[in-house]
């Protein structure tokens, strides 16, 4: 990734994670495969992390400690589609449909 893009993504990503599109942004690879739950924690932990200010910003112990709790979320989705015998790709974010939307 370019460092264009990803200065980009830094720059649109709070308003898009406070507008609610982060699937504007979200690899494309990810489609179907992340809940919306998960994806919604690790757009909270980026914009923490993009904070101006730096002592608002969360510290690395914080940061692991919410993508530990995101793997739960998706863990734990997937699981629920395992015990009943789906994919876990159902309900899943369809991040090319929401990219429609936009």
């Amino acid at each position: 990734m370019t460092k264009t893009r990803v200065l980009r993504l830094s720059a649109n990503h709070p308003s898009c994670y406070h507008r609610g599109k982060l699937g504007s942004i979200v690899d494309p690879f990810l489609t179907g495969k992340i809940a919306p739950e998960s994806l919604k924690k690790f757009g909270e932990i980026a914009v923490n992390c993009l904070r101006d200010d730096g002592i608002e910003r969360p510290s690395m112990e914080g940061v692991v400690g919410d993508l530990e709790f995101a793997l739960q979320l998706q863990e734990s989705r997937n699981e629920r589609k395992s015990a009943i015998g789906g994919t876990g790709d159902d309900d899943a974010v369809d991040l090319q449909q929401r990219r429609a939307e936009f």
